[in-house]
């Protein structure tokens, strides 16, 4: 007789897991994390990432961070001017916006220039 659809299934199943079984890792082998850490790889969700790389995904960080503090540390300098050098100061920054202005008005001409 010949076995039914479900008995080769189970039996196919138990020999699959028989053969995963003695697929494991032997004693003298380095795990997984040992030797992604050895080619500079680690983890990262599904992706491998290199250690440098997480070095460069932090500087942009700091990078933000400190440019937060020298702002903060211009205005509280600019609050302390007397009223001469504070109108200086405003010119400056007038002057600073017109030509950012001016910049992204010459930005948005080439833009408009380009076919689509």
């Amino acid at each position: 007789m010949r076995p039914g659809r479900a008995e080769q299934t189970l039996g196919l199943l138990a020999l699959l897991l028989a053969a995963g079984a003695g697929a494991g890792l032997c004693a003298d082998e380095p795990s997984a994390e040992e030797t992604l850490a050895k080619l500079g790889l680690k983890q990262a969700g599904i992706m491998l990432v290199l250690d440098a790389e997480s070095e460069v995904h932090a500087k942009p960080n700091e990078i933000r961070r400190l440019s937060r503090e020298l702002s903060n540390t211009r205005m509280q300098q600019r609050g302390t001017l007397s009223e001469k050098d504070y109108q200086a100061t405003l010119k400056e920054l007038s002057a600073e916006i017109t030509q950012f202005r001016s910049e992204l008005n010459t930005a948005n001409q080439r833009i408009a220039q380009i076919p689509r």
